[in-house]
């Protein structure tokens, strides 16, 4: 008895510990995405009108720039493998 009670106990363990990878996941991507959408707000409100959006940036478009940028951090290594994985590859085709 105490074998099936060890093996439920491990079983709630597993289900509980994956349930909190996936909500620190989903945390992750909404604080993320509250981050870059703020960002974003900001670039649009504080953009000179009748000019592009990056075209003629004003002083608080920085502060816009900067919550879009600490919302693609999470990320951001995503972005890196894809760089790395492309410049070998061209690498190798220029060697061989």
């Amino acid at each position: 008895m105490k074998q099936r009670g060890r093996k439920l106990q491990f079983l709630y363990s597993s289900i509980l510990a994956s349930l909190g990878l996936k909500t620190t996941y989903m945390m992750v991507g909404l604080i993320s995405l509250i981050f870059f959408c703020l960002g974003y707000y900001i670039l649009k409100k504080y953009n000179k009108k009748g000019s592009k959006l990056l075209k003629e940036i004003q002083p608080m478009q920085y502060l816009g720039i900067a919550f879009c940028v600490i919302g693609c951090l999470p990320f951001i290594e995503y972005f890196i493998i894809g760089f790395l994985m492309e410049g070998g590859e061209k690498l190798m085709d220029s060697l061989f």
